[in-house]
C-alpha cells in the first residue's frame, strides 16, 4: 500500500528488521500498561488478562504492516485488536464452559452407552444385550455393534422397517430398565 507519492502508508513498512524490532519493543513499553487494563477489564482475571496480553502482542507483530495511519491514531488500533482479542478469549472459555456443562448433564442412557464403545464392555452392555429375546438381539447388534443402518437390518432380516424400528424402540426400553436397577 502506497500513497500518492509512492511512500509507505503504514510507517512500519521502510524498517529493517532490528529496526522493526526496536519499535515493536518501544510501542509494547509505551502502550501495554494500557492494553493490559483495557483487557483486564473484560476477562477479570489477571492470569487470563496476562495471556490475552500476550497474544494481543503476537497479534501486532504478526499485522504491523496492516496499520495505516490514515485510518486511524495507533493506540485506537491497538486497543481495538487488545479488546477484540478478550473477547475471543472470553468466548472460547464460555464454550469450553458450555461443553463440559453439556457433557456433565447429559443423562446416562442406553443410547449414549451403545454408541460410546470405551463404556460398552465396561458396563457389560453386551451381556445385556445377549440376554434379549432374539428378535430384539438381532436388531440391536446389527445397529449399535456392527453399523448397520434400520433400513438395512430391515433388508437382512427381511422384516418390515416399521417393525425395525419399533423393535429397537422396544429393545432399548428393556436395556435401559436393566440398566438403571
Amino acid at each position: 500500500m502506497k500513497n500518492s507519492n509512492n511512500t509507505p502508508k503504514h510507517p512500519f513498512a521502510s524498517l529493517e528488521d532490528k529496526a522493526l524490532v526496536a519499535a515493536f519493543d518501544s510501542l509494547y513499553d509505551q502502550y501495554s500498561g494500557a492494553l493490559f487494563k483495557a483487557i483486564l477489564d473484560k476477562v477479570s482475571d489477571q492470569q487470563i488478562a496476562e495471556d490475552v496480553l500476550q497474544e494481543t502482542a503476537l497479534k501486532v507483530w504478526k499485522s504491523m504492516g496492516q496499520y495505516d495511519a490514515e485510518k486511524g491514531r495507533l493506540y485506537t488500533w491497538l486497543h481495538r485488536i487488545a479488546v477484540n482479542t478478550a473477547l475471543d478469549s472470553i468466548r472460547q472459555k464460555n464454550k469450553k464452559k458450555n461443553r463440559k456443562n453439556k457433557k456433565e448433564n447429559e443423562p446416562l442412557s442406553i443410547e449414549n452407552v451403545l454408541v460410546m464403545p470405551e463404556i460398552k464392555d465396561e458396563m457389560g452392555i453386551r451381556k445385556m444385550v445377549s440376554s434379549l429375546d432374539e428378535k430384539h438381539r438381532a436388531p440391536i447388534e446389527l445397529f449399535y455393534f456392527q453399523g448397520y443402518t434400520q433400513e438395512a437390518i430391515a433388508k437382512k432380516l427381511n422384516i418390515p422397517l416399521g417393525t425395525i424400528k419399533s423393535r429397537l424402540r422396544s429393545a432399548l426400553k428393556k436395556l435401559s430398565k436393566v440398566l438403571t436397577r
